[in-house]
């Protein structure tokens, strides 16, 4: 037996015997009034099927229902409780009291409790994360501190010893600890003597300049700014018999500079004529007849050695034609670029000057891969 609901509830039951047994369906004291048995088993011999329908699904017609079944060798019964509308909801209202029924408990729920419960959850995760963070903040700050305090008591400068490793944690006063060591001594009282100049070898050296007239040099582009002033890209003509026209970079000294920004051009002027080296710009003269003063040097037609060795990076993707313009460098290509660094790092060594900047963007790249 089941209950159902199609158009009306129905009870369904089937009962099997031979001779067919007879089927009487009761509800508590009440006869049901519609027993309908299906009309395929109507003349089956042993088996009887059918529902007891209820057309009014009232409260009044829930309750317990006993289908008997007998024949001519006796009977058996089977029950089954109906049910056809779920308890309504009780409201909380203090006059409310259902009829019929005891009200059901009402069972408080603790939302409250759990939000602090979980509120207080997170902030105990969020408390160990950030103490983790920085802890393990505090140990990397603390082995970079004795890194640079080692190198720091290996440096020749006396000032250097007793140095704490807390002094770096303070990067102003290392980093002007750092400028203070790096600056030139230029009081004489402060400065030491090189072993490997003389006083008669100093006086001996006779620095020569050339001097470019102005009307000779040409301008066709800027190629940049640098410290003095712009860069720019030209020509000279006759710079030597052999060439008419000889293409040059040419390094403009700017029209506001102070006195001081004068002394330190023509100083680097009579530095750059004493250089001479395959792997040294070749300077060429000035040019101080015009309103702006001039360094003219050789023009190195790729560049910087930065972006040259960017372009040819093996992991950029190009077209054909990009890597037939800019094929990637091999590693012969690698050590002839750093062969050549050394040769001019040697020389500008041999001629005591120390360069104190030497990077890819301080290296220009000329013809056949050759570098200065």
């Amino acid at each position: 037996m089941k209950v159902e609901m199609n158009f009306y509830w129905c009870i369904y039951y089937q009962v099997t015997g031979f001779p067919k047994p007879n089927s009487d369906g009761h509800l508590k004291k009440n006869k049901m009034i519609d027993d309908r048995e299906h009309a395929r088993t109507s003349r089956n011999t042993y088996l009887a099927e059918g529902c007891l329908e209820v057309e009014r699904d009232s409260q009044k017609n829930e309750g317990l229902y006993t289908l008997i079944a007998s024949n001519p060798f006796g009977q058996v019964n089977h029950s089954i409780y109906a049910r056809f509308h779920i308890d309504p909801v009780p409201i909380a209202h203090p006059t409310y009291v259902p009829q019929g029924r005891p009200p059901l408990p009402i069972i408080p729920v603790m939302k409250k409790a759990d939000s602090d419960e979980r509120y207080k959850t997170s902030i105990l995760i969020s408390s160990l994360l950030t103490t983790s963070v920085i802890f393990v903040f505090l140990i990397i700050l603390g082995i970079v501190c004795v890194v640079r305090w080692r190198k720091f008591r290996m440096s020749p400068d006396v000032q250097n010893a007793g140095v704490s490793p807390l002094f770096f944690l303070c990067f102003l006063k290392r980093r002007r600890s750092r400028y203070l060591r790096e600056r030139i001594p230029l009081n004489p009282s402060q400065m030491v003597e090189n072993p490997n100049y003389t006083k008669d070898h100093n006086n001996d050296v006779v620095v020569e300049i050339h001097h470019i007239a102005r009307e000779k040099i040409s301008f066709i582009q800027s190629l940049g700014e640098g410290a003095f002033g712009r860069v720019y890209l030209g020509t000279v003509d006759y710079l030597t018999p052999e060439e008419p026209t000889t293409l040059v970079a040419v390094k403009t000294l700017k029209d506001n500079v102070v006195e001081d920004t004068k002394l330190d051009f023509e100083r680097e002027a009579e530095l750059l004529a004493n250089l001479q080296h395959t792997n040294i710009i070749t300077f060429y003269g000035v040019s101080t007849d015009g309103e702006a003063l001039m360094m003219i040097f050789e023009y190195m037609e790729h560049g910087d050695l930065n972006n040259f060795l960017r372009d040819r990076s093996p992991d950029i993707i190009k077209t054909e034609i990009e890597l037939q313009k800019l094929p990637p460098l091999t590693t012969s290509d690698l050590i002839y670029i750093s062969c050549q660094v050394a040769a001019g790092m040697e020389y500008l060594a041999s001629q005591h000057f120390v360069h104190r900047d030497l990077a890819t963007r301080n290296c220009l790249v000329g013809e056949k891969m050759v570098v200065k």
